[in-house]
């Protein structure tokens, strides 16, 4: 299912189901929303601190399932990601939302209820979130306001050395590598044959990458998949002993014995430049020698 894109005057609303955040920083995002036609409201937790939480668990569960429930929200903007979506995702209600289905919009952290949302077959917004806004592109600013309001752009980037060509379809699943190798075995985890995954990640070691990256292989993920695009891995750290191999090297290692595409760099994940893409969502995945491009399907039309 495709949520309905916005439209001048829908009512939405800025939560935060993990990290804690400054309510100052948000009112920038709110006045940009206000901007875009919409009427935006901050839900109370976002006021709320409970160590590094937006409130305790209790109060992050209670004020997203209102959002969800909420017929009058048509779409649900997490503040930002941190830690403590998994500690709630358990206990969410779904079935006022599927009745009626808004855009969720977030990354990082956000991927556990991307994950859930694909279970459902709801599409879902990985994009910017507004912690995030006042130092975004203007073209990732873009991204998001066509996806939510239009029909999510296509994109082309130039090709890299590392990139397989080939042509793929699928559904985009994945998000953050880290949450992604969580969620494997557990009752959230994704469909991930034949479509296409995406994964971005920041802050980890070099040695920390390989080995998550080494449980999806073990867990069958990289046997199962049509296509693979590789996003942002931002401030990968070496550590006293640097890791043999380059990012490129690392992740090929995993594909090499598949004939699917294989895109790096595409710009979406702990970046300024951080493009919007339809998780659940059908796109058609083509990589050349010159470029690679990623073509959003509309439900019904492919």
């Amino acid at each position: 299912m495709r949520p309905e894109s916005l439209k001048t005057g829908d009512k939405v609303i800025l939560v935060s189901p993990a990290g804690t955040i400054d309510e100052n920083v948000l009112f920038w995002p709110m006045e940009l929303l206000e901007n875009w036609g919409l009427k935006p409201i901050l839900s109370m937790n976002s006021r709320s601190r409970w160590g590094r939480f937006a409130g305790k668990d209790e109060m992050r569960r209670n004020t997203f399932q209102e959002a969800l429930d909420d017929p009058e929200i048509r779409a649900i903007f997490c503040a930002r990601g941190g830690y403590g979506s998994t500690r709630i995702i358990d206990d969410l209600n779904w079935e006022r939302f599927i009745e009626n289905p808004k855009w969720i919009i977030g990354y990082s952290d956000i991927t556990t209820i991307h994950n859930r949302l694909h279970q459902l077959d709801i599409e879902s917004l990985h994009g910017t979130m507004p912690i995030n806004y006042k130092t975004n592109t203007q073209f990732a600013m873009d991204s998001l306001k066509n996806s939510l309001f239009n029909a999510p752009p296509s994109y082309a980037v130039d090709g890299t050395n590392y990139n397989k060509p080939g042509k793929a379809e699928g559904k985009m699943v994945g998000g953050n590598l880290s949450i992604v190798h969580n969620l494997i075995g557990t009752k959230f985890n994704i469909q991930f044959k034949d479509n296409i995954l995406f994964l971005e990640e920041v802050g980890e070691y070099y040695y920390s990458v390989d080995r998550m990256l080494w449980a999806l292989k073990h867990a069958g993920v990289f046997d199962e998949i049509s296509g693979l695009i590789i996003g942002s891995f931002t401030d990968i750290k070496q550590d006293e002993t640097p890791f043999p191999e380059s990012l490129e090297q690392m992740i090929l290692k995993f594909v090499e014995h598949r004939d699917i595409p294989v895109f790096f760099k595409f710009p979406a994940g702990h970046q300024d430049d951080n493009w919007t893409v339809v998780m659940s969502g059908k796109y058609k995945m083509e990589v050349t020698d010159k470029n690679a491009t990623i073509e959003y399907v509309l439900p019904g039309h492919g």
